[in-house]
């Protein structure tokens, strides 16, 4: 098998067309592997005839579910670490309208458990030799998920502050810097400043707002079954500064040009792409000020700002660190 190719997966069915071997099937595409079907052979056991047609196939991995009463039975015969595995699932422990599904997650997770020890200190040594596409779809091992894993990343990310309660959208760029150790909590600062003015137009007038802060607070971020996707949430504790301008600004803001300052909360969150040293970063936060900035022109209340104002951005960030 060429480096670069997709590592390929027999699953054996009585029954190519069913809904179990349609949904098992999907489950391990959605892993990056090539899913071939074998006929089932009524009078062979699994633990024997698995490993012979993966071996025949020079396939990865072998793949069979029995239906036996009270239980399903999972066989899969690794060739990268010359293992036979058995899982048993009782009929009462799974919903009937959940079973193909539960199955079909069950053979990833036992599949990508079985491969694990391809990154350990000593890897295992089978018949079909392990891949930078193999290692990727094992499981790390439990002890990489320690301090050890301690990293330091930099974002830079642009976006837009819609409008809400009167005021109009914004530009935004948005930067930050964040701490996590291998059990993906952490501690990031965050730095936000508007690039276009947020204007407020009333009958008596025009203003605008520019807005700037800093933030520091408590982060986590967690894998999914996709190794190049991650889930981050983040509540950082935040200074900020908004400067009003206007020739009719009244309280809170009483002259053309007038600043205030008020602590708030940032709440954010959303996926990021990547495996390596880059990511890509989609967020959405949410400022809420301690005390939000009303603007008046004239007489009329025409805007509340930071309560809350809306954050939607999408940037890189970089490992610094290893």
């Amino acid at each position: 098998m060429a480096a670069d190719e997709a590592p390929r997966v027999i699953v054996v069915s009585s029954d190519p067309e069913s809904t179990r071997y349609r949904r098992l099937a999907a489950e391990l595409r959605s892993l990056g592997l090539v899913v071939v079907f074998a006929p089932a052979d009524a009078d062979a056991a699994p633990e024997m005839a698995l490993p012979e047609v993966a071996r025949r196939q020079r396939a990865m991995a072998a793949v069979q579910v029995l239906t036996l009463p009270g239980k399903e039975q999972v066989w899969i015969a690794d060739r990268v670490t010359n293992k036979t595995l058995l899982r048993e699932l009782a009929h009462g422990a799974l919903r009937p309208d959940q079973t193909d599904d539960s199955i079909a997650v069950g053979v990833a997770e036992l599949l990508r458990a079985s491969l694990m020890e391809v990154n350990s200190e000593s890897p295992a040594r089978g018949e079909y030799a392990p891949t930078d596409r193999v290692r990727k779809l094992a499981y790390a091992p439990a002890v990489r998920a320690t301090s050890t894993g301690s990293n330091v990343w930099v974002a830079a990310l642009a976006g837009i502050q819609p409008g809400v309660r009167g005021a109009s959208s914004a530009w935004i760029l948005q930067g930050g810097a964040a701490w996590h150790a291998g059990t993906g909590f952490g501690l990031e600062a965050l730095a936000c400043a508007t690039v276009t003015p947020i204007s407020v137009e009333g009958s008596a007038g025009l203003a605008q707002l520019s807005s700037q802060w800093l933030g520091v607070g408590p982060s986590l971020v967690w894998p999914t079954r996709w190794p190049a996707l991650h889930g981050e949430v983040g509540m950082a504790f935040v200074a900020s500064r908004v400067v009003a301008r206007g020739e009719q600004v009244r309280p809170s803001f009483i002259s053309a040009a007038e600043t205030a300052y008020s602590p708030a909360v940032y709440f954010h969150g959303g996926p990021t792409f990547g495996e390596d040293r880059f990511q890509l970063r989609l967020d959405v936060g949410v400022l809420l000020l301690a005390a939000p900035v009303t603007i008046h022109l004239a007489e009329e209340r025409a805007a509340v700002w930071g309560a809350p104002a809306v954050h939607v951005t999408v940037g890189v960030a970089s490992r610094v660190w290893p």
